[in-house]
C-alpha cells in the first residue's frame, strides 16, 4: 500500500505584547507546505512494516535564550514566561526532512505491538538547524 499526501497548513494567532521595536510578535501565526510518502508492506498474516518520508518547508516555532543568532532570523519574537524569565519564543522560515520506519505486530486478534524510528531534519533561516530522532514503542489493544 503506498500513499503520498500534499498539506497546506495555515494558523493565525493574536500577536503577543511587543518586546523588541522594530520585530513582530507574533509568532503562533504560521503557515507551511508539506508533502509525504508512505508504504506499508504486509510481510505475513501478523507482520507488517511501513516507511514513509516528508519534505516541510514554512514557519518552524520554538523558544530559546535571548541571542543574536536567533533574534537576526526570525520573524517574529515575544516572550516566553512558560520555560522561565529569560526565555523567547520565535518564528522562523525553515525546510525540514523527515525519514521513518516502523514494524506492526499482531500479537493476538484484538492487539498489535507496534514500533518505529523517526528522524527529522530541519534548516532554518540564519544557519539555525535542528535534529530530533524519536523512538516509539506502543501497544494497541481493540475489544
Amino acid at each position: 500500500d503506498v500513499r503520498a499526501e500534499y498539506m497546506v497548513e495555515r494558523r493565525t494567532a493574536n500577536a503577543l505584547p511587543q518586546d523588541i521595536p522594530g520585530i513582530s510578535s507574533d509568532i503562533f501565526s504560521q503557515s507551511s507546505r508539506a508533502m509525504t510518502l508512505n508504504a506499508e508492506y504486509t510481510w505475513s498474516d501478523s507482520l507488517f512494516l511501513t516507511f514513509g518520508s516528508l519534505l516541510r518547508h514554512g514557519d518552524v516555532v520554538a523558544s530559546t535564550r535571548r541571542g543574536r543568532k536567533i533574534f537576526s532570523a526570525s520573524k517574529a519574537i515575544a516572550d516566553d514566561p512558560v520555560f522561565g524569565p529569560d526565555f523567547y519564543a520565535y518564528r522562523m522560515a525553515g525546510t525540514s526532512y523527515g525519514l521513518n520506519m516502523g514494524v506492526n505486530i499482531a500479537v493476538t486478534s484484538h492487539s498489535m505491538l507496534h514500533t518505529s524510528l523517526a528522524r527529522q531534519l530541519t534548516y532554518a533561516e540564519g544557519d539555525n538547524n535542528y535534529a530530533k530522532t524519536v523512538a516509539m514503542l506502543s501497544w494497541n489493544y481493540n475489544f
